[in-house]
């Protein structure tokens, strides 16, 4: 499955790129691999897609990231509307989708992509 960098998915996300990192290193996100320090990570669509409706829930309804990230995982995993007893949540996620494509599309093109490795002696 495709991946994007972690800047890249932060541009198209509009967050702020250590705040990405430290989401993705302290929760467990479907299809985000947990590696070793150093390995680059890489945010397939599915992920980024929760972190986009975790992001909306934080905003727009003030739920706090834990609970933000389930009912997030929950509505981009397709049960729309969600609910826990009397409380349901829907969202449109067709619109949703479109303007995460377009803004993967814009973030593909100006994050830069992180270097690797050791630095040449003399630069």
């Amino acid at each position: 499955m495709r991946g994007y960098t972690v800047v890249t998915s932060a541009v198209a996300l509009e967050v702020d790129f250590k705040w990405l990192d430290n989401l993705l290193s302290h929760h467990s996100i479907a299809g985000v691999r947990q590696a070793r320090q150093g390995v680059s990570r890489m945010v397939p669509y599915p992920a980024l897609r929760v972190i986009a409706v975790t992001l909306y829930l934080i905003r727009e309804a003030q739920l706090p990231l834990p609970a933000a990230l389930e009912w997030g995982a929950r509505l981009a995993g397709g049960e729309n509307p969600a609910g826990s007893g009397y409380l349901r949540i829907s969202m449109d996620m067709d619109s949703l989708d479109q303007r995460l494509g377009e803004q993967l599309a814009y973030a593909v093109e100006v994050a830069p992509v992180p270097r690797r490795g050791r630095p040449r002696i003399g630069q």
